[in-house]
């Protein structure tokens, strides 16, 4: 047997092992996931039911916020002025 033959024989039982193990796996795949039922739906309320929303809460935590970035500093101002600009 040649070098060559030996190489494509090679190949082919790589081929033959990787499509074994992907029939494998198929295989349970469909037992592992043909087990697994669907759970019942879940039964609705009779009648709606009052969510509460804290909308005073909401507003105070969204108003801490703009102001929090309203007053931090610019980039500039934490820097000073640019040596460039400054005139000598």
């Amino acid at each position: 047997m040649t070098h060559a033959d030996e190489v494509i024989e090679r190949a082919h039982s790589v081929v033959a092992a990787l499509r074994a193990k992907r029939e494998r796996e198929a295989e349970r795949r469909k037992e592992v996931f043909g087990r697994i039922d669907i759970g019942k739906p879940l039964p609705m309320p009779n009648r709606g039911i009052q969510l509460s929303l804290n909308i005073q809460l909401s507003l105070k935590l969204q108003m801490t916020a703009q102001k929090g970035r309203q007053t931090a500093p610019s980039s500039t101002e934490r820097r000073g002025p640019s040596p460039a600009l400054s005139s000598s």
